[in-house]
C-alpha cells in the first residue's frame, strides 16, 4: 500500500507493513495480513509494540487450512 510505499527506513517500513496489515485483515484479505504480519517479524525490530502485535495476530490467523495455527 502506499503507507509501506512512503516508508523511509527500516523501523517505519516495520510498522507500515504492520498497519497495512492490520487494514487488510479488516478488509477480509487474511493471506494478505499474514504475509505482511510475516514481513514485520522478518524485520527483526523485536522492540517494536508492532513486532509482539504482528506475532499475536500471526498466532491467532486461521492457517492455509482454515484453521487457527496452534501456539
Amino acid at each position: 500500500g502506499q503507507l509501506v510505499e512512503a516508508a523511509d527506513d527500516d523501523g517505519e517500513r516495520t510498522e507500515a507493513a504492520f498497519y497495512e496489515g492490520t487494514r487488510r485483515l479488516g478488509a477480509g484479505d487474511v493471506a494478505g495480513a499474514r504475509e505482511l504480519f510475516q514481513s514485520v517479524l522478518e524485520s527483526g525490530m523485536v522492540s517494536f509494540y508492532e513486532y509482539a502485535m504482528a506475532q499475536e495476530l500471526l498466532s491467532a490467523l486461521p492457517s492455509a487450512e482454515g484453521t487457527v495455527a496452534e501456539q
